[in-house]
């Protein structure tokens, strides 16, 4: 099956630890289990009944999702050049633009703080790929927890029972192309679903075991270069089933 993502079984190894380690402590939650990122090689058939609904009940299911992912906490730090952010264990610094060997860039940014598993979520690219790393604000620990090899679009979500995670990426051009992968955190279960029929512009958690989603599908597809590409926007409700 054809697939975008992959977990790397190693912890991150370029990213660079601040030397002064603050006072700040953050406030102790319940630590998560995250094992899964050392343990698993292979993902199992995330398998999703779909059906069409109108887009003033999506719009429903949107106001009525939080994912939990904050970028107000006060321990981030911002200059024009990089940001920090702060753990129990000491301070991490990211720069935005780094250059690596043979003169190319990798790009980072943060992407916000994912509070039911105390995690930072950090968006990495370069030419070559892209990814979310997740680091733990309670022991420092750094995760790269979803990657693909093109520049796509993507996204990341926690159900509202705090019960599974949930990455997507999703390229949007003549070809589609869509990946979403969600681990249940009690299962310690990856699953993926892959397709070439649409992009996701949004989705959203309705509850454990449903989905909604705002899609692109071409409806016409270009003769020359300067020629836009049309689109046809779709809202659809997805079954987990089991």
């Amino acid at each position: 099956m054809k697939s975008l993502w992959y977990v790397w079984l190693v912890l991150f190894p370029f990213l660079s630890l601040a030397q002064e380690v603050s006072d700040t402590v953050l406030i102790q939650k319940e630590k998560k289990d995250l094992s899964f990122i050392h343990q698993l090689e292979e993902a199992e058939v995330l398998k999703l009944n779909f059906e069409n609904i109108d887009e003033k009940l999506f719009l429903a299911y949107e106001s009525n999702y939080d994912n939990k992912i904050s970028f107000e906490e006060p321990s981030i730090k911002k200059t024009p050049f990089s940001f920090s952010v702060f753990t129990n264990v000491g301070e991490f610094l990211f720069r935005f633009r780094e250059e690596n060997y043979g003169g190319n860039y990798t790009f980072c940014d943060y992407g916000g703080y994912l509070k039911p598993l105390n995690l930072y979520l950090i968006y990495q690219e370069d030419r070559l790929y892209q990814n979310f790393m997740g680091l733990d604000s309670l022991t420092g620990e750094k995760f790269e927890l979803f990657g693909f090899n093109k520049h796509y679009n993507a996204g990341a979500s926690i159900s509202k029972k705090d019960e599974q995670l949930l990455f997507y990426a999703t390229f949007e051009d003549e070809d589609l192309e869509s990946n979403i992968c969600i681990y249940h955190l009690e299962q310690k279960k990856l699953k993926n679903f892959f397709t070439e029929d649409w992009s996701i512009d949004t989705l959203v958690w309705i509850d454990e075991q449903h989905l909604a989603l705002k899609v692109s599908s071409v409806i016409e597809k270009t003769e020359g270069k300067n020629e836009p590409i049309s689109y046809d926007i779709q809202y659809l409700k997805a079954t987990i089933v089991e």
